[in-house]
């Protein structure tokens, strides 16, 4: 019982243990007290619970920065040491693969020449054996090749006989069959071309006495036609004369009427070529009046633009009346010279219907001329 009591005391005064959480967190006491040789983790005054002791919450907050400060230090030992590790076991792994890379080409060279050795000795055994068996079917072949040229020798020559005694049967049929055959088609021939050679003859002779017969009706008309007109002439013949007389001396009249009316015309024409040449002078004279009206406007305006301060309201009065003056008779020539081109237009156009009338004449009068000559050589 004491040894149980004492061990129950034991076990009461016993820490507890942390759990790894509490040793590895920054806000507990365990994380600071895991490497104190003096205070171990457990029920310690030294490290009382901050929950428990409110005034010592800012002391607290301290410890909790320095923990976490050195927290990270341990966090970036910790990766650095992992970062050698592992560079440490990818060199080996890098090194291993090279190694085994270097291997592996090793062995494909090795057996790359195994290959190539295994298979000259077996080209070379295949050679030998093609080598074999080609001079054997060659021989073979040969032995064969002679005793089937010898067979088709015999079996030509077999049928060269029979040919040529079935073809001479054959030609001699032929030859007579075509020597019958080109008798009946000689006398078809003869036959055809006799009676063709006797329709030509035939048609021959109709055409000719076709021709015969329309020639001799043709100057038979011809000779009646000549002696019915010789008769209608000798009819006729003396009414035709007393008929050309009278259109002569007709013809005559209306040519010597057409000339009347020429000469009319021409002398019109005459007429109104002077009143053109009349006309042309005055607009000539116009335009000379109106070239010295507008060198006298000149000469005024170029004294007023040269006198224009010097000269009074008597002057400057007076040289208004002149090109008030000036203007008036500036527009009546114009307008007379309109009028007088106007008038010139119409006896322009007079005298191209005058021209007009009298080539019309003149032709007629050239018909009229040609009528007589045809009349009076009929007479």
């Amino acid at each position: 019982k004491k040894k149980g009591a004492k061990r129950g005391k034991a076990e009461a005064a016993e820490p507890p243990v942390p759990s790894a959480f509490s040793v590895l967190d920054p806000t507990k006491p365990a994380f600071e007290r895991q490497d104190n040789a003096v205070y171990q983790v457990g029920g310690s005054k030294l490290y009382p619970d901050p929950a428990a002791y409110p005034e010592i919450r800012e002391y607290m907050g301290w410890r909790l920065k320095r923990n976490q400060k050195r927290l990270r230090r341990l966090d970036r030992a910790a990766r650095t040491v992992q970062g050698a590790f592992r560079g440490f076991l990818a060199w080996r792994l890098a090194q291993r693969l090279r190694e085994e890379r270097a291997a592996r080409y090793i062995q494909r060279v090795y057996r790359g020449w195994r290959g190539r050795l295994r298979f000259l000795e077996r080209v070379r055994v295949l050679w030998a054996a093609q080598v074999l068996q080609r001079n054997y079917r060659g021989h073979v072949g040969r032995k064969a090749f002679l005793e089937l040229r010898r067979r088709h020798a015999a079996a030509q020559h077999l049928q060269r006989v029979w040919r040529g005694k079935v073809a001479r049967s054959i030609v001699l049929a032929l030859i007579r069959r075509r020597n019958h055959a080109a008798t009946l088609l000689q006398a078809v021939h003869r036959g055809n071309k006799a009676r063709e050679r006797v329709m030509v003859m035939r048609i021959r002779r109709d055409a000719a006495v076709e021709i015969q017969r329309v020639f001799r009706g043709h100057v038979g008309r011809g000779r009646a036609r000549r002696e019915e007109e010789k008769y209608l002439f000798s009819q006729s013949q003396s009414q035709g004369i007393e008929f050309g007389r009278q259109m002569l001396l007709e013809h005559r009249l209306h040519a010597a009427r057409l000339q009347s009316e020429i000469a009319v015309l021409s002398q019109t024409k005459v007429q109104n070529e002077e009143a053109v040449e009349a006309l042309l002078q005055e607009i000539s004279e116009f335009e000379e009046g109106v070239a010295t009206l507008e060198k006298e406007m000149h000469q005024l305006s170029q004294v007023e633009t040269e006198a224009a301060g010097v000269l009074d309201e008597e002057a400057r009065f007076e040289l208004r009346e002149q090109k008030m003056r000036l203007d008036r008779e500036f527009g009546e020539m114009l307008e007379k010279i309109g009028e007088r081109k106007e008038r010139l237009q119409g006896l322009e156009r007079k005298l191209a219907g005058l021209d007009r009338s009298r080539g019309e004449k003149e032709e007629e009068l050239r018909a009229l001329e040609r009528k007589l000559v045809v009349l009076l050589e009929e007479q």
